[in-house]
């Protein structure tokens, strides 16, 4: 007598079509990804070069190692950061102008196997040596964003001052002082030299009292809460006041603005 089949029930059918959906869909993932992953590491696809633009203070060499440091990796485990299409312009940029101090770094491709980086550094303002006599130079909110190179043809104020910094720590990225504090010593600064007095120097100890330097004059001690605007024109008021000419102003050993309204000095 012929052996019967049983029939599976359409619960069974049902049951082992999904399962073999299931292994065809893992398995065409996993092709995918693979693919995905060679694909996006051939050679022919990855950023090999880096045209830097823009610096004329911090090295090139130093940018294009921040840029080949982040995309050494892959995303997810999986696609190359180095591929042109995936590498992570802003998390480059972030890093370049945390680390570098500049003010802004822009990570454009050119092609498929070469980008730019566009820097824009900040304008010096001032310029600080350590102890170890390596300068640096002071941008505008008082940050101290590279090494000064050996020779500058802009002459820029010295700043003098003790910056905290622990053992081997370079002052490279601290600031000189509190933003706000730096902004009003360069505003004093400029409505100086509305009246004539040329500033080459500031120095502090206590970072609250400042002792700007004149050229071929006295020394003005100010201090960090006073308003620029009051200060100078207190030293006005009593230059002309006193009648003080621009031989006597040289031959003034120092002038005291910390008082409000009123204004103290000392004869050479």
């Amino acid at each position: 007598m012929p052996k019967k089949h049983k029939k599976r029930s359409p619960f069974k059918r049902s049951k082992f079509r999904k399962h073999k959906r299931t292994i065809l869909w893992v398995a065409s993932l996993v092709v995918i990804l693979y693919a995905s992953s060679f694909w996006s590491n051939h050679q022919s696809m990855k950023i090999s070069s880096v045209d830097v633009v823009g610096n004329r203070f911090v090295e090139s060499s130093d940018i294009e190692k921040v840029f080949f440091e982040e995309v050494s990796g892959r995303h997810f485990f999986l696609i190359s950061k180095s591929h042109f299409l995936f590498i992570p312009k802003g998390i480059i940029s972030k890093k370049i102008e945390n680390k570098l101090s500049v003010e802004s770094a822009i990570v454009r491709r050119s092609d498929i196997n070469n980008a730019v980086v566009e820097i824009t550094e900040y304008d010096p303002v001032a310029e600080y040596c350590s102890s170890d006599l390596d300068c640096y130079f002071v941008n505008g909110d008082g940050l101290i964003f590279v090494k000064a190179p050996e020779f500058y043809a802009d002459v820029l104020i010295s700043l003098e001052g003790e910056i905290e910094i622990t053992d081997g720590e370079s002052v490279l990225g601290k600031s000189y002082s509190e933003i706000k504090t730096f902004r009003k010593l360069l505003e004093k600064i400029e409505l100086l030299e509305i009246e004539k007095i040329e500033i080459n120097k500031i120095s502090t100890v206590d970072f609250e009292t400042f002792v700007l330097y004149t050229v071929g004059g006295p020394t003005i001690l100010i201090e960090e809460t006073d308003i620029p605007k009051e200060t100078i024109d207190n030293l006005k008021a009593a230059i002309t006041q006193e009648s003080i000419n621009d031989v006597q102003f040289n031959n003034i050993d120092y002038i005291d603005l910390r008082f409000e309204d009123k204004v103290f000095y000392k004869l050479k």
